[in-house]
């Protein structure tokens, strides 16, 4: 995923130019000689309070296109009606459906085909506000916590950590005085919030755009009809704007990267039935896994390029932050018996998590480095 520097515009020439071959808009690189985290400072703790999966716009209005302001440019491309320059789809597929990008080259597969064709239309008040609905109501949330972070408008080296908020018990007020309690499923010590396996070591601010630096692995779980659907999202990236006073929160976050297409058919597998019992197997089933295969626009290890299957979604989520304190540590929620089988399934409790399997390590910019994680993935 190619991560630095602005979306590229025409300037000053008459030629005609390949736009299909210009870069769209990523995330800022971090800024030469910034200063690192503040020392002694405590920084700040977010808590994602919506979600913008890819059925309404930033203010909730809902849209057939949403998906197309939600994501980054991962491969380097602006696809319009070129796909020389794309892996190859699965057979059956329809490149003119299934290439074309977003707003600025926005990647957005997931958004385009899963949110708008076949989630959003099953649940009655859409995706987007039924995960919404439950974080107004404290249910669940995604918290960051951004450690020496100051008033400074670019800092390189801002150690983040991501933990699972659990139910808050009461409506949250997202003014900095709800303590928030998060799962210890992720935390190594699990004594500790910072010990979570989702850390971001080397991420930055950018003139006030927090990013979270070098790519990693990022299941993100969305509460959909009771059941945890988790989205393997891989190569993932995370921004946000950060007000000037950094305690009234962040605006315009970003989460982007690449979901693996056969282990996310398992998972929508497993909670399908939650919709309808229709959906547990037989041809229902078989027609929406095919349909998602057919969507699939990213080879899996994100770099597209011709003579590589397409194997892989490329996926945006938008999201809004504001201020909470961290609570205390619970244990995670027991399974809710599988709507097809009985046996032991997504969350009850429901809202989402994020989980991951290790810590990145890797340089300070959004180009270096790697990510070292175990099985469940590593945020970075």
């Amino acid at each position: 995923m190619a991560l630095a520097g602005a979306y590229v515009v025409g300037c000053g020439s008459s030629d005609e130019v390949d736009t299909d071959l210009m870069a769209g808009i990523q995330p800022p690189p971090p800024v030469d000689g910034a200063p690192a985290g503040e020392v002694g400072s405590a920084g700040q703790v977010y808590a994602i309070s919506q979600l913008f999966i890819g059925d309404t716009d930033r203010n909730g209005a809902a849209s057939s296109s949403a998906w197309r302001q939600f994501g980054y440019d991962l491969d380097g491309q602006i696809t319009t009606d070129d796909f020389s320059q794309h892996c190859e789809p699965v057979p059956g597929a329809q490149p003119r459906t299934a290439f074309p990008d977003g707003d600025q080259g926005r990647d957005n597969a997931f958004g385009k085909t899963i949110v708008a064709e076949i989630l959003a239309p099953l649940l009655p008040d859409g995706l987007t506000s039924t995960v919404n609905n439950q974080i107004a109501e404290g249910g669940f949330t995604i918290i960051m916590d951004l450690d020496g972070l100051g008033d400074a408008p670019s800092y390189n080296g801002i150690p983040a950590f991501l933990n699972i908020g659990a139910d808050l018990g009461a409506i949250p007020a997202f003014d900095g005085t709800d303590e928030w309690p998060i799962f210890q499923e992720v935390l190594s010590n699990p004594t500790d919030p910072r010990s979570t396996q989702l850390s971001f070591a080397n991420s930055y601010v950018n003139e006030g755009v927090w990013v979270s630096g070098t790519e990693g692995n990022l299941d993100l779980n969305v509460s959909v009809a009771g059941f945890d659907l988790t989205l393997p999202i891989q190569q993932a990236v995370i921004t946000m704007e950060l007000a000037s006073n950094r305690a009234d929160g962040a605006t315009n976050g970003v989460i982007a990267g690449v979901i693996p297409v056969e282990p996310f058919l398992d998972e929508l597998e497993a909670i399908a039935g939650s919709f309808d019992p229709s959906f547990c197997q037989g041809s229902v089933l078989d027609g929406i896994k095919d349909q998602i295969r057919r969507a699939a626009d990213m080879p899996l290890n994100g770099a597209q390029g011709p003579g590589q299957e397409c194997q892989a979604l490329s996926i945006g989520i938008g999201f809004e932050a504001l201020p909470v304190q961290i609570g205390e540590i619970q244990d995670a929620v027991p399974p809710a018996p599988d709507p097809c089988t009985g046996e032991g399934g997504g969350s009850a409790q429901g809202g989402g998590s994020a989980q991951g399997g290790g810590s990145a390590q890797g340089g300070g910019s959004a180009q270096g480095g790697s990510a070292q994680g175990g099985a469940g993935g590593s945020g970075a």
